[in-house]
């Protein structure tokens, strides 16, 4: 590769994308040429989520969404949803806004014969919670908004099925 090439480079493991966002302090652009790279290359689509697992097995999940989005958000005023059927398990982080009229849904799909599906939905239901980094979409810039960690009821984790 040329020294002057100024390509993304996706060489990097899910736990050092997950200390570039831990160690990013909220407000602050997530650098676009190390770790991060991946999320500039593929993951700056409004509203999606993606499931990290670092090299202990633990869960990190990055939700990338605009600004003005974040900001209706109410954080600490939230519930979960499950579903099942034979193709696999969905699960759904329910957030409310601030208004108390709306809400954002953060699905997460668990594929029945996925092996890395299964294994995160495993350390899911072992930890009870799931830690989230809200990473913001401003001017073209991806910024860590905030970091979030949800605990997960018992009713909800008695009916995943691993």
């Amino acid at each position: 590769m040329a020294a002057n090439d100024s390509s993304p480079h996706y060489d990097y493991s899910d736990s050092d994308i997950i200390g570039e966002i831990e160690n990013t302090p909220e407000g602050k652009v997530l650098e676009p040429n190390g770790p991060c790279s991946i999320i500039y290359g593929h993951m700056e689509r409004p509203g999606e989520t993606y499931i990290l697992t670092d090299d202990n097995d633990a869960i990190a999940v990055c939700y990338v969404d605009h600004d003005q989005n974040l900001e209706e958000m109410n954080f600490d005023k939230y519930g979960w949803h499950i579903g099942s059927d034979e193709a696999g398990t969905a699960l759904t982080l329910i957030i409310h806004d601030l208004a108390g009229d709306g809400q954002t849904n953060l699905f997460f799909s668990f594929r029945q014969r996925d092996r890395e599906a299964i294994r995160q939905m495993k350390r899911i239901k072992s930890d009870k919670m799931m830690t989230i980094y809200f990473i913001s979409i401003l001017y073209g810039e991806l910024v860590k908004y905030k970091k979030q960690i949800y605990s997960i009821p018992e009713t909800i984790i008695g009916r995943m099925p691993v």
